[in-house]
């Protein structure tokens, strides 16, 4: 069975796969604020002033250059950390660095795993979200093997599912 949390992970990815661009991740009372309101422009400021500071607790602060250094990783966390960002997404030979920079504070680390097309092995990606849950990653951000996917191989990309989230 996943934890609550891994198995938020795979929810979000199966659900960003029918919904791209439309999901946002995060505390659910600025998740539908922001979604039932849309345009803020025409709001009270003082409206607008409450949703615009709901938004960084919802942002995955991302950087998955694969030619980020050390000094990459520590800009991105120190601006995860300035402006409460829910998280840093980072690829997972990063993970344990992000955590580093991040420990005592609230910021999460997320790892993207078979980033990023997701058109390695199921065992490889399984391994890779291994390592990264062992490097301290608090979520996984999937990419599905879209051509499995296309392909109607929906036992496949369920199994590989499955399989990250017994982690």
């Amino acid at each position: 069975m996943c934890h609550e949390g891994w198995f938020r992970a795979c929810f979000t990815v199966i659900f960003d796969i029918f919904f791209i661009g439309q999901f946002l991740k995060g505390p659910p009372e600025a998740v539908r604020i922001i979604r039932e309101i849309g345009d803020i422009s025409n709001l009270k400021s003082d409206t607008k002033s409450k949703i615009l500071k709901m938004i960084p607790a919802i942002i995955d602060h991302t950087l998955l250059k694969p030619f980020a250094v050390r000094a990459d990783i520590e800009k991105l966390c120190y601006e995860a950390i300035t402006h409460k960002f829910l998280s840093v997404c980072v690829n997972s030979s990063n993970v344990k660095l992000a955590k580093e920079f991040l420990k005592d504070n609230k910021v999460k680390v997320s790892s993207a795993i078979g980033f990023p097309r997701g058109a390695v092995s199921m065992r490889t990606k399984v391994f890779e979200a291994k390592c990264a849950i062992e490097d301290g990653a608090d979520e996984l951000d999937v990419v599905l093997n879209i051509g499995k996917l296309k392909d109607s191989e929906y036992n496949y990309v369920y199994d590989e599912l499955k399989e990250i989230c017994s982690l």
